[in-house]
């Protein structure tokens, strides 16, 4: 996006690569330097949808609701030269720019919103300073973002309960089996549940039960 506090804000869409449109089935392609093709949405839609987006988000401040400014969009081709035919009717060539543009881009589109400043009868507000604050916090705001420590408590407490209910059901197997084998990460309750005494004395299982321990050494 480009924006003067005097001229206005233009909305750009780019792509690389050598684009190329099949009309009848508004089917966009672009080429890349190693010969692979692919789809690609029609810059030219897009550029105009994400203004009259942009548009919409900046009606909801004082500052732009009772405004009218300029306000347009446009296509770089960043790989692409200026053909000598026009695109179509919604696609004037000038609402583009080119390979040849790219040393002098900002002249190029800022030369796309002077037509519209010099319209008669057309009385354009400015942007202003007070506008270019508003379009930079919505497009460009800086923020840091922190983890709290209650939502890693919280995490922690979820996996306390999800391991005790593990646990409970290992517990009610060797209550109920003469052999289980338990296995687990470091960290998951082998030996909490090994050293885990009998409810009311009583031995694990049907009969009395040994408790075998092994563990990987290095």
């Amino acid at each position: 996006m480009v924006a003067s506090a005097d001229w206005g804000v233009l909305v750009v869409e780019v792509k690389g690569g050598l684009v190329a449109r099949d009309g009848p089935r508004d089917r966009w392609t672009s080429t890349d330097r190693y010969g692979a093709t692919y789809n690609i949405r029609n810059p030219v839609l897009q550029a105009r949808q994400s203004m009259h987006v942009l548009l919409d988000r900046l009606k909801r401040f004082p500052w732009f609701a009772e405004r009218y400014i300029n306000i347009g969009y446009a296509v770089i081709l960043p790989d692409c030269g200026q053909p000598a035919f026009e695109l179509g009717i919604e696609m004037p060539l000038e609402m583009f720019a080119w390979a040849q543009h790219m040393d002098g881009l900002r002249k190029r589109l800022l030369r796309m919103l002077w037509p519209a400043t010099q319209e008669q009868g057309t009385q354009y507000e400015a942007v202003g300073e007070e506008g270019l604050k508003i379009l930079d916090e919505l497009l460009a705001k800086s923020f840091s973002l922190e983890l709290r420590f209650g939502a890693v408590l919280g995490q922690g407490k979820r996996r306390i309960i999800e391991l005790s209910a593990n646990q409970f059901w290992v517990l009610d197997a060797l209550d109920r089996n003469t052999r289980v084998a338990v296995s687990g990460g470091a960290g998951t309750g082998k030996t909490i549940l090994a050293l885990e005494s009998p409810p009311d004395g009583e031995e694990w299982g049907p009969d009395s039960s040994s408790v075998l321990q092994q563990g990987a050494g290095r």
